[in-house]
């Protein structure tokens, strides 16, 4: 219940300060991952962001029963992206959550980071070369479930003219061509993962 107070409390907030925005909605789901999820007894597990930092292997769950949800609001006047993402069940700790570009059963490039950073063991990893973005959200880890809120502008990272071909995002967007992906100690190349999908066409551009 409070989730949802905070939700409508956001999207009630947005749409008075900027007006007509496109709602997206999306659901994230184990399922909707295209690589390997892995099991807390299964061996040779990838880590490729905290390989050297110790995990609690007891303590973790199987990864089918994790779920999120997230509505956004995107005003074109602006280019701001506003979020609201919640998650729950998952197999082990969130280390990072990720809007990427790319269309459904595809993977593609990071566009933001909206949760999460190096383990203070790991402060020197950068993944990214936006490191202002990233020293900016909040140091991970966290827990198994969360409710996170906030924006990031497209006109700021710009279009990925230094992809082949370049990448489009608002285009990308628009067109459902955006995902989220929520990463954790277990699966840290993607734990669940939800395309954006615009809840109607009325107020694209033509």
């Amino acid at each position: 219940m409070l989730k949802r107070s905070l939700t409508i409390a956001f999207l009630c907030t947005s749409v008075s300060l900027f007006g007509d925005p496109i709602v997206f909605n999306t659901i994230l789901t184990p399922a909707n991952c295209t690589h390997k999820l892995y099991h807390p007894k299964d061996k040779n597990i990838p880590r490729p962001y905290f390989s050297d930092v110790e995990i609690d292997r007891k303590s973790m769950t199987s990864p089918t029963k994790a779920v999120g949800s997230g509505t956004f609001l995107y005003h074109q006047d602006t280019k701001v992206l506003e979020y609201a993402i919640s998650y729950s069940n998952m197999s082990s700790p969130v280390v990072m959550i990720h809007l990427q570009v790319g269309y459904a059963h595809q993977d593609g490039p990071i566009f933001a980071t909206l949760y999460g950073r190096p383990h203070e063991k790991r402060i020197h990893f950068s993944h990214s070369k936006k490191s202002k973005e990233i020293s900016r959200t909040k140091m991970a880890p966290d827990h198994k479930y969360g409710f996170l809120t906030g924006s990031v502008k497209l006109s700021e990272l710009g279009d990925r003219s230094d992809s082949k071909p370049p990448i489009k995002e608002q285009k990308m967007l628009l067109q459902g061509g955006c995902y989220i992906t929520i990463h954790t100690y277990l699966n840290e190349m993607g734990e669940i993962r939800g395309q954006l999908t615009p809840l109607s066409t009325k107020h694209l551009r033509k």
